[in-house]
Formats: C-alpha cells, sequence, structure tokens
C-alpha cells in the first residue's frame, strides 16, 4: 500500500493532530529506512519501507471500525471540542494510539445528530464518500412547513444548491413525507420527511430543503448503506468488522 508521508504517521497515532505531525517532519524527526524525510507529501510503499520517529521504529495501527452516533452539538473537526472521538475515550483509554489514529467518513456539522463511521481505513473510507459508488445516506429531517408532492418531486430530480461557492446541481434523490405536525396554539406546521442522497457535500440536505422553502429545523442521519443507527442500540458508540463494514455498502 502506498500513502504519503503525513497520511502514515497519522494512521499510527504517534500525534494528536495535522500539525504535530508536519512538525515532526520538518524538524528532521522521520527516517524512511535510511533516509531522513522532510516532505510530507512524500509517497513511499509501506509494505516495502520501514518508518522511524526519533530513531524508533513506528508501524500502522490495525483497522478498527466504530458506529457512533453522533449527538448534536459534537465536531467532527478534529482539535474542536466537543468532538465525536471524545465518545470513543472510554473504549479506548488503554489505546492512545488506535484513538489518535481514527477519523470521521463523511462528516456531519454541529447541529446535525446520527450515524458517523469512525475508522483508520483509508482505502475504506474514500471508497464509502466516492460518488461514483453510490452509497446511501438516509437521513430523517423535521422542516418547517407542509412538504407537497411538488416539493418532492423537485427534491428528487436535483435542485441547485452552492458547494465552495458555486452552484452545484443535486444528483437524483429519493424523498418521502412520514407526517405533518401542527404546532399547538398557532398555525405553524412542520413536516418530518425522509430523504436518501448518495453525495456528501456540505450541509447538503440541509441546502436541498431551503431550495423548496422549507428549512431544517433538525436534522438526523440514520443509514449509510445498510448499516443503521439503530444498529448501535442504546449506547453511543459500537465497534464492528471490517467485513461488517464492506458487506453494508457493498464494495467487494
Amino acid at each position: 500500500m502506498k500513502l504519503r508521508l503525513h497520511q502514515f504517521l497519522a494512521r499510527t497515532g504517534v500525534a494528536r493532530n495535522n500539525f504535530d505531525i508536519m512538525q515532526m517532519i520538518k524538524k528532521g524527526r522521520v527516517r524512511v529506512d535510511k533516509d531522513v524525510v522532510t516532505a510530507e507529501s512524500f509517497i513511499f510503499d509501506t509494505n516495502r519501507r520501514r518508518v522511524f520517529l526519533d530513531g524508533k521504529e513506528i508501524n500502522l495501527q490495525p483497522t478498527r471500525y466504530f458506529l457512533v452516533n453522533k449527538p448534536k452539538g459534537h465536531s467532527c473537526q478534529r482539535g474542536e471540542y466537543p468532538n465525536v472521538t471524545d465518545i470513543l475515550e472510554n473504549i479506548l483509554k488503554t489505546e492512545p494510539e488506535a484513538m489518535r489514529s481514527l477519523f470521521v467518513v463523511g462528516r456531519l456539522d454541529r447541529d446535525t445528530e446520527g450515524l458517523l463511521i469512525l475508522t483508520n481505513d483509508g482505502k475504506t473510507a474514500s471508497k464509502i464518500l466516492q460518488p461514483i459508488e453510490k452509497i446511501e445516506k438516509e437521513y430523517e429531517a423535521v422542516i418547517d412547513g407542509s412538504l407537497t408532492p411538488a416539493d418532492i418531486e423537485k427534491l428528487e430530480a436535483g435542485v441547485t444548491i452552492v458547494v465552495e461557492s458555486e452552484d452545484y446541481k443535486t444528483a437524483p434523490a429519493k424523498v418521502k413525507l412520514v407526517k405533518r405536525v401542527k404546532i399547538p396554539m398557532s398555525c405553524k406546521t412542520t413536516s418530518v420527511a425522509r430523504i436518501i442522497i448518495t453525495e456528501g457535500k456540505k450541509r447538503q440536505v440541509r441546502q436541498m430543503f431551503e431550495v423548496v422553502g422549507h428549512p431544517v429545523i433538525s436534522l438526523k442521519r440514520v443509514r449509510i448503506g445498510t448499516l443503521k443507527l439503530e444498529d448501535i442500540g442504546e449506547r453511543w458508540v459500537k465497534e464492528v468488522t471490517r467485513s461488517d463494514v464492506i458487506d453494508a455498502i457493498a464494495l467487494d
């Protein structure tokens, strides 16, 4: 397997964040075989070459896979607090390197809750995130107003949202109205809807509902492939096997 040097170091769990990794490399503390390497983008075959930090050989962590029920308010961005990785602290408190090697596959914004995959398997993670794989991600959204058949038709056909300051047409989606709820003592109505997408653009679901005039009140991801939020049960986190993930997203 070929990796960039900074990717390799991240997956060994030797540092808490990317800044520390870059400093290790720039200060000449990292050696690949007999050569000091100061370029973080240096690519090498991890099966053929050995890496040393301050003279001590380091290795990739064994691959791990966790399903996490992300609470609202937690960040998926490393270094921000509270963080989704905090949920794993009790499970991995005796394995700090394993803890630091994990990353989120398909982030959710702070205001969104629900299913996340945390792993240190970069190859599987990249496949999950590739739109060409068309892996379904299902969300339950509580939205403002009454979702109509015309709204659903527009969402399913694809709408134009903004991605990195440019207009972007979303891929076809599947949308189902679950129920409408009238708010007591007011004339307002909210709708509960399920939406299935195969992409993962920043704040995509929220933007899609805004386009049809129904801002999101709350949002929860309930499924990735055939992995379901309910699989976690009463806990906040559940460790699973590579086979569980591969079977659920049908990559092999």
